[in-house]
This record gives structure tokens, sequence and C-alpha cells, in this order.
């Protein structure tokens, strides 16, 4: 239910017997309505999206699923190359595996080491680097895809030497438009718990900090016949650890 004062809408939802007001153009940094749900404790700071009515369902046409690697990811390598030399030498190394998805987009870049940590304070004494790995995902006419079933993964060790790559993917094709609900409504599922992927069991410190309309990919091992828009919650837990929370984003689902 939406209220107009002046040009700032407010949307109001009930949950748990109470209601809380979202300020959906001022919502941001620093604003955080808390919901106390069955899930967990989850505190929403993050900007409202622009209201959408429709979105596209694609049709999956094939999957691509495949690992190949070698025990040396696990060993110390002093050579590997930069954070900015990684995805141009990842990107070429593909073409052996026919090459880079036109929908795959650059995720992130990170340096894996083997840490050396005092079990007195956990303080760390030494990190020595493994690998760098480079992480693609998908993305479809600029919407995220997340889940397990939508990356590419490179792991290179000395003078990039690949150690490891990894793919699961989805070919998928336009199939037809569906009704997307409020996001408003999407708080209320996520609150309920009525969500996607939920965990194995109730989470804590967790802070929303983007919401954003996409797709969800299953395990690549999951029967998956098309991708359906999903509201996508997206933060951290525990000041640090990446989440993310699906809700199913159609009116008619």
């Amino acid at each position: 239910m939406n209220y107009i004062f002046g040009v700032v809408v407010m949307a109001c939802l009930v949950v748990g017997g109470g209601a809380l007001w979202f300020d959906q153009q001022n919502s941001g940094p620093g604003y955080s309505p808390v919901l106390q749900s069955s899930i967990g404790t989850i505190a929403l700071n993050a900007s409202f999206p622009a209201a959408v009515d429709t979105a596209p369902v694609y049709r999956v046409t094939g999957t691509q699923d495949f690992f190949e690697g070698t025990p040396e990811v696990m060993n110390i390598h002093e050579g590997v190359p930069s954070l900015d030399e990684a995805p141009v030498i990842a990107e070429k190394a593909l073409t052996v595996y026919g090459g880079l998805p036109a929908d795959a987009v650059l995720h992130d870049v990170g340096l894996m080491c083997l840490k050396e940590v005092n079990t007195t304070d956990g303080a760390i004494i030494s990190e020595r680097p493994q690998c760098v790995q480079v992480i693609y995902t998908q993305q479809i006419d600029g919407r995220p895809v997340v889940g397990p079933g939508a990356e590419i993964m490179v792991s290179l060790g000395d003078g990039g030497e690949v150690l490891e790559v990894s793919k699961a993917w989805r070919n998928i094709s336009y199939a037809r438009e569906t009704k997307i609900i409020p996001v408003e409504e999407a708080i209320l599922a996520l609150n309920d718990g009525n969500i996607l992927n939920r965990p194995q069991s109730p989470m804590e410190g967790v802070e929303i900090r983007e919401i954003r309309l996409g797709y969800y990919a299953k395990d690549i091992s999951s029967l998956q016949e098309e991708y359906t828009p999903v509201w996508i919650f997206s933060g951290i837990e525990n000041g640090n650890m990446p989440c993310n929370f699906i809700v199913d984003a159609r009116a008619d689902a």
C-alpha cells in the first residue's frame, strides 16, 4: 500500500503484527529497518529499485558442466600473475574450452593464500600465494544471474599457468514476458522465509545492501527448464561474509 506525501513515497508493510515503513525515495546507506525473519535477523540498508511491471522468462536450451584441475593448486606459487593481468590470461585460457560466453561478466579476481595463524590469538603470522582465481558470472540483458549454476572459475599459478578450470553454465533463449510483484511484496516474502535458497539454519547479523531484479541458477545437476525473474537481496553476514536471498518475483507464481 502506497501513500504519497508531497514527493515522498512511503510503503507500509505489516510484519509480525506491527508495521514497517520504508522511504523508497530516501532509503539508502544508514537507513536500516530490521526484519525479524524466520530465517534470521535481517537489516535492510539498501535503496529500493525502480518499479518493474514485467520481465522476460528465458528457456534453457542446453547446459555446460566441466572441471579440470591439478593438486598443484594447493601448493605455493610465488610467481602468480597480478590481479590486473589475471583476467586477460584467464580469458585467453578459456579459448581451449570454447571461449568466454557472450553473456559472461567478470565477477571477481582474488589471490588465494596459504596462511599461518597464531592459534592463541588468531593473528596471521604469514601468507604465501597459492593461485589467483578469476570468476565470471552470467548476466542477461543487464540483469545478474546468481546461484551455483552460473559460474566460470579459472585458477592461475606461476607465470599464469592454468591450474584449474570449472564451468557451470546454461544456454538460454527468450520465451515470454511475466508480471512482477512489487519489491514491497518481496520483502514480506523474505520476512516470512519464503525464499528459493533457504539456509539450513537461522542466520544472524545479516545486512542487505542491494536489491536487484535478476535470475537464479540452480546447481547444474538440478533440472531447470527456465530462468524466471527473482528479486535478489544481496549483502553480508556477520560483517564480512557475502550472502544472497532469492525471492520469486513472478506475480502468477
